[in-house]
């Protein structure tokens, strides 16, 4: 969580506590545990995006069976992998944003009084979030020096300098395959 000050004409969602007990068998209390949620029910609908920027892109089927195909005939290795929290990674639009009021501590008092908390997972949710994470993505690719193909806008290349070899990666949503000649061009691309 993170503390930020009151946005003007935001409304904060009011903060739950969750607590969980785990027992012994004779009924005495062996564990504690808590969470504080915020009560996403008392949100309101967002009314301000754009439909046309509502998720982020896919490769195609037809760039996928080439991947394959290429690495196929190439013999290259082939590598998945998956982003976790994808859409969190990527800037936060600041219409978007969430704010909670902030939790109570068990003695009552305020972290920062007068401050709210920011929700960083709301992102996840957000109607661009795919859009954004796209973007996010693709900037840091070619920052990288992975070069997207015009005709695939969600397949990348990459030739490494030294040894001359070519990877290549399709970008999904949120994870990616990539295919190279050698294990350490795969290794050491991302």
């Amino acid at each position: 969580m993170e503390i930020c000050r009151s946005p003007a004409r935001r409304q904060a969602i009011i903060p739950n506590w969750n607590y969980k007990y785990k027992t012994t068998r004779d009924g005495c209390i062996e564990k504690r545990s808590s969470r504080c949620t915020a009560r996403g029910d008392l949100m309101r609908p967002c009314t301000h995006f754009d439909p046309m920027r509502t998720a982020a892109q896919t490769p195609s089927h037809t760039a996928r069976r080439l991947l394959y195909a290429e690495a196929a005939r190439n013999r290259e290795y082939i590598r998945s992998f998956d982003v976790p929290g994808a859409y969190l990674r990527a800037p936060t639009d600041p219409r978007y944003r969430v704010v909670m009021k902030q939790p109570r501590r068990a003695d009552g008092t305020l972290t920062a009084p007068g401050n709210l908390v920011l929700i960083l997972r709301a992102q996840q949710g957000s109607p661009d979030g795919g859009y954004r994470w796209e973007r996010h993505r693709n900037a840091r690719l070619t920052d990288w020096g992975w070069t997207v193909l015009r005709s695939e806008p969600s397949l990348f290349i990459y030739v490494d300098k030294e040894s001359g070899d070519i990877a290549r990666l399709l970008a999904d949503t949120d994870g990616f395959l990539m295919t190279s000649k050698s294990k350490t061009t795969t290794r050491q691309t991302y």
